[in-house]
C-alpha cells in the first residue's frame, strides 16, 4: 500500500509523537497472526517531528501495541478514520 504522505503534511506532532495511520490490509494479508501477536497494530507513519531522534521515516510500516497512542477523530482536514498520535517510543520496529 502506498501512503500520501502529502495529504497530513498539516498535522505536526509535538517531540516525541509520530502520527500513524492504521494499516488494516496487514490483518488480511496474515501479517498478524493468532496467538502472542494479537495485542499488536501495524500502521504508516504519516507525520513527525521535524527534530525526530529516532530514526523513524514518513512511509514506514510499523509495528506497535494495538491500544497505544489517541485516535484523532474526524475533523476539519481528515476525513477518514484511523489516525493515531502515538509517542515515538511505543513503536515496536519497522516493517522492510
Amino acid at each position: 500500500m502506498t501512503i500520501n504522505i502529502e495529504k497530513y503534511q498539516f498535522l505536526k506532532p509535538r517531540k516525541g509523537y509520530v502520527a500513524v495511520k492504521v494499516a488494516e490490509e496487514t490483518k488480511k494479508q496474515g501479517m498478524i497472526s493468532s496467538g502472542a501477536t494479537e495485542d499488536r497494530a501495524y500502521g504508516y507513519i504519516v507525520a513527525r517531528h521535524p527534530d525526530d531522534q529516532h530514526g523513524l521515516e514518513l512511509g514506514e510500516l510499523v509495528v506497535y501495541n494495538e491500544y497505544e497512542g489517541q485516535e484523532l477523530f474526524k475533523f476539519d482536514k481528515i476525513t477518514e478514520d484511523g489516525i493515531l498520535i502515538i509517542k515515538a517510543d511505543e513503536i515496536i520496529c519497522s516493517v522492510k
